[in-house]
């Protein structure tokens, strides 16, 4: 469940901090393409399950499920690094990297409202910390439509971790990509 919040949380942090030139970034439609466990999952110690499905255009809709043995509170720290594809189809790391101590308090302030909307669907209240336990989400909705409209244009890989004492414990690849917005407010 958390790793899904780190989801809404790499793009709101690159969606709502970027500031795109005009031959890099602009109106733009946003694609998740696939959410996955990082190679050699064994080495973490707990798991995220998450699968999505397409609503429509504008909408996709998540299930998970984790068993959440560590409370997510101020020492549990979050760390994101995002690569862009190079013409070569490999990734460069790096092209935004953050890391913060607390990543519910980070989650609060960069989510907002997703990830009240996730703790409350769960049954946990809207706030930090979050308690240990198994959580499971069904048709969680994101709105495609509430995201900035001007964003970078690419294919990214970010990979997400949860960290509690300095071990990297829960780990997670979303692919995504953002492309020029086709309609009335795009080319």
């Amino acid at each position: 469940m958390f790793t899904f919040i780190g989801v809404l949380c790499i793009l709101s942090y690159i969606l709502f901090d970027a500031s795109c030139e005009p031959s890099i970034g602009g109106p733009a439609d946003l694609n998740i393409k696939s959410i996955d466990q990082c190679p050699d999952p064994e080495q973490y110690k707990y798991v995220v399950n998450i699968q999505r499905h397409k609503v429509n255009r504008t909408h996709e809709a998540f299930d998970g499920n984790s068993n959440l043995e560590i409370p997510l509170d101020e020492n549990t720290g979050i760390y994101v690094n995002v690569a862009k594809k190079t013409k070569d189809g490999s990734y460069k790391p790096n092209e935004l990297e953050f890391k913060e101590t607390d990543a519910c308090r980070f989650l609060l302030k960069w989510v907002g409202k997703g990830f009240t909307e996730l703790l409350t669907s769960i049954g946990e209240p809207p706030n930090c910390p979050v308690k240990t336990g198994s959580y499971v989400f069904k048709n969680f909705l994101i709105d495609y439509r509430e995201l900035p409209s001007t964003l970078p244009y690419g294919d990214f890989r970010a990979d997400m971790y949860l960290i509690r004492d300095e071990e990297r414990v829960i780990c997670l690849q979303v692919f995504f990509m953002t492309k020029p917005k086709i309609g009335p407010f795009g080319s």
